[in-house]
């Protein structure tokens, strides 16, 4: 009987020590993920903005060229809105390189509070866009008794969210309809 209950308390205590082993191998794998991953992110974001810096004195050149050229061309030329295209977009290459160093001071809050993801889709269109030329109309048709969701503020969404309502913009006739929807899970 004695054989038996040490045989049985020795295996029962073998396969203890070896699921700990497996759970203690696992989180040392996932946390080396994780450090590697923040590696990469901090990597990419140093090079996102030695690229920013870099392109930075090149589009101040061409900045200052679509101003001479919109100074010296009428309005009634041909190339006039050719040329106010080019320094609409050359503003929004601006805007872009300097979220670009933003990133990394954002990236370094973790504790930034969530906000309304209406306050994202309106930070896009007023702020990015302009809402000049294209009338937008943004609905919510979550419930009444429920609150509007919040998000973390992500450059990479806002920039997701920036082009595709460019591309609603450059295509819609007189507007663009934005209809957010949400439901309680």
């Amino acid at each position: 009987m004695a054989l038996i209950l040490s045989s049985c308390f020795l295996g029962g205590y073998t396969w203890w020590v070896a699921s700990n082993a497996r759970r203690l191998s696992t989180a040392l794998t996932e946390a080396r993920l994780a450090i590697a991953e923040e590696q990469q992110v901090r990597a990419l974001g140093s090079l996102a903005t030695a690229a920013a810096h870099k392109l930075g004195s090149p589009l101040n050149t061409i900045t200052v060229i679509g101003h001479e050229l919109a100074r010296d061309i009428s309005p009634d030329d041909p190339i006039y809105e050719d040329i106010q295209l080019l320094r609409a977009e050359i503003e929004r290459c601006r805007v872009i390189l300097s979220e670009l160093d933003v990133v990394q001071g954002r990236r370094a809050i973790a504790d930034e509070p969530p906000v309304p993801v209406t306050l994202l889709v309106d930070e896009v269109i007023y702020q990015r866009l302009g809402s000049d030329a294209i009338n937008f109309v943004v609905t919510n048709s979550g419930a009444d008794d429920l609150e509007i969701p919040l998000v973390k503020y992500r450059p990479e969404w806002l920039h997701a969210l920036e082009n595709l309502l460019h591309n609603a913009k450059q295509f819609a006739v007189r507007e663009v309809n934005i209809h957010i929807d949400w439901v309680r899970r």
